[in-house]
C-alpha cells in the first residue's frame, strides 16, 4: 500500500517537473528541401525560448555544406557574421518576446551540387548557468535547373 502511494507522489512530482521545466526550449529549422543550382531562397528559425532573457547565440556549422554561403534577411536583434563557414547570430541581451524568428538567405554556387546540410547550436545563460542546445538539422538537395524545352509551334490547315 504504501509503495503504490510513493509511487503515484513520484509519477505527478515527474509531471509536474516537467511542465514547469524552463529547459523545454523549441526550436525550428525549415526551408525548402531542394535547391537549384546558383539560387538563393530563404530559411527560417523560430526559437521558443519561453520567458528568459541574457545573452545568447545562434552558431551555423556549414562544414557538410560546402559551396554555400548564408546571408542575413531578419536578425530579430542579433549581430551577425559569416566567416570560415560559421553564421554566427549574437545577442547582448535576448528579445523579450516569447519566440526568436531569425531568416536567413542561402545561395548556392554554379559548381556545387548534391545533399547539403546545415546544423548548429544556440547558447544562452540562464541562472547565472551556460546552456546548449543542438538545433535540428537543416538538409536540403542542390539539383541542377530543369529546362524547358518547349517545341515551336506548328500549323495545321485541311483545305477542301
Amino acid at each position: 500500500m504504501i509503495k503504490s502511494i510513493l509511487i503515484i507522489i513520484n509519477l505527478s512530482a515527474v509531471m509536474l517537473f516537467s511542465i514547469f521545466n524552463i529547459e523545454d526550449i523549441i526550436i525550428t529549422h525549415d526551408g525548402p528541401k531542394t535547391l537549384a543550382i546558383g539560387e538563393t531562397s530563404e530559411v527560417k528559425i523560430v526559437i521558443n525560448k519561453m520567458d528568459f532573457s541574457g545573452p545568447g547565440r545562434l552558431k551555423l556549422n556549414l562544414e557538410q555544406a560546402k559551396g554555400i554561403k548564408i546571408s542575413e534577411k531578419e536578425n530579430d536583434g542579433a549581430s551577425f557574421t559569416f566567416i570560415d563557414n560559421e553564421g554566427l547570430y549574437i545577442w547582448y541581451d535576448l528579445p523579450s518576446s516569447k519566440n526568436i524568428e531569425i531568416t536567413y538567405l542561402v545561395t548556392t554556387s554554379n559548381e556545387t551540387k548534391g545533399m547539403k546540410k546545415i546544423s548548429g547550436t544556440f547558447s544562452f545563460i540562464n541562472d547565472n548557468e551556460r546552456k546548449q542546445i543542438e538545433i535540428k538539422s537543416y538538409i536540403f538537395e542542390i539539383a541542377e535547373k530543369e529546362e524547358i524545352v518547349q517545341a515551336p509551334p506548328t500549323v495545321k490547315s485541311v483545305r477542301t
